[in-house]
């Protein structure tokens, strides 16, 4: 998230792509947030925030299989080192 503004919307950013997003509740600035892109509203993405994963409560495997069952995501191998790679970078 590049900067957010009053109204509930945030600037966001997706790999070089730049867009205006609504979100779901009030964020502060520089907290980390996991988000779930949901269906546009006037030509905005709306964005749901989710509960932050918990590596350290049920270990990388167990997390990875609750986020992939939370997005209904069928568990497949690939989509499994997807979700992983991307719980590591976002622990960092």
């Amino acid at each position: 998230m590049n900067k957010v503004f009053p109204n509930q919307t945030a600037e966001v950013q997706i790999s070089h792509q730049k867009m205006i997003a609504t979100l779901g509740i009030p964020l502060r600035t520089g907290e980390k947030y996991w988000f779930q892109v949901q269906h546009p509203i006037e030509g905005k993405v709306v964005l749901k925030v989710l509960d932050s994963p918990d590596l350290n409560a049920s270990g990388l495997k167990g997390t990875v299989a609750e986020s992939i069952a939370h997005l209904g995501i069928i568990p497949e191998p690939a989509a499994t080192k997807l979700a992983e790679y991307l719980l590591l970078i976002a622990s960092r």
